[in-house]
């Protein structure tokens, strides 16, 4: 999984929290999808297994009032911040 766009994080949210894909809508939040804290904390573990990274939580910056865009940007954002440090930490190992 290279890029996390709205179809994609639609796609993890029907998957995995049954939510009826009429929901899932770019502006749609995830307090009007009924996600609370907890579920958005369990859909970044999902994103992780399914890219082999590791993601703060934290630095996302996502919350109830945050949309599905928003979130595929964030999550976008931390995905190659991980994939460049990753490289980085590869890169000086094999110095």
């Amino acid at each position: 999984m290279a890029q996390i766009n709205e179809a994609t994080l639609a796609q993890l949210l029907s998957e995995h929290f049954e939510i009826d894909a009429d929901q899932l809508r770019p502006n749609a939040t995830f307090d009007e999808l009924e996600l609370d804290s907890l579920a958005v904390m369990e859909l970044v573990v999902v994103i992780e297994e399914q890219t082999g990274l590791e993601l703060v939580e934290e630095d996302l910056g996502l919350g109830p009032t945050s949309t599905l865009a928003e979130a595929a940007q964030a999550l976008n954002r931390a995905v190659d911040e991980a994939h460049t440090d990753s490289n980085s930490a590869q890169g000086s190992a094999l110095r």
